[in-house]
């Protein structure tokens, strides 16, 4: 009787942990970020302490990785490109340079 049960249950087993290993993968790859060079991550809402001793309520991360705490972080990104601006002046006054 007992050997019976057993083996109903191990594919029960086989199952559930297969289903957990899948839950926690599909977890791990929604919270881990992938920071390119040319963009900083800025992950708010958790206190950390510094170096210097200081509490600060971010943490920043460029041009890495890094893992989000679901719930306690939210993540923004800040685009580090250089871009040009337009600027035409008219009328500006300079002083000559002296000799």
């Amino acid at each position: 009787m007992l050997s019976g049960l057993t083996q109903l249950m191990m594919p029960f087993t086989l199952l559930f942990v297969l289903l957990a290993f899948f839950i926690a993968m599909a977890l791990f790859s929604r919270n881990y970020l992938k920071v390119s060079p040319n963009v900083v991550a800025v992950l708010s809402g958790r206190k950390r302490k510094l170096s210097d001793g200081r509490v600060v309520g971010y943490r920043m991360v460029r041009g890495g990785a890094a893992l989000r705490i679901p719930l306690l972080e939210k993540v923004e990104y800040l685009s580090l490109n250089v871009f040009t601006i337009p600027l035409e002046i008219k009328r500006a006054y300079t002083a000559s340079p002296s000799r």
